[in-house]
């Protein structure tokens, strides 16, 4: 899968910052704030909806993750 731009936000200072990412290699996301160096995680799987895209009954052509237009990070849990 192509990687995708995803917009975040923080959940401690409430700030929102875009991040290029590839949801199939990496189903939990780990990284920190821009803004307030807050780490954070996110896990895709609860988040996502898997959208199958068929040419025909038989012959399936794609299928990709649609996330939320932002996602809300919670706190890493280490």
């Amino acid at each position: 899968m192509a990687k995708q731009k995803q917009r975040f936000q923080c959940h401690k200072c409430q700030e929102t910052f875009d991040l290029l990412i590839d949801s199939e290699e990496q189903p939990v996301l780990m990284g920190y704030c821009p803004y307030c160096g807050e780490t954070w995680e996110v896990d895709l799987l609860p988040e996502a909806s898997t959208v199958t895209i068929y040419k025909s009954p038989t012959q399936k052509i794609a299928e990709s993750m649609q996330l939320p237009a932002v996602l809300i990070t919670r706190p890493r849990q280490e």
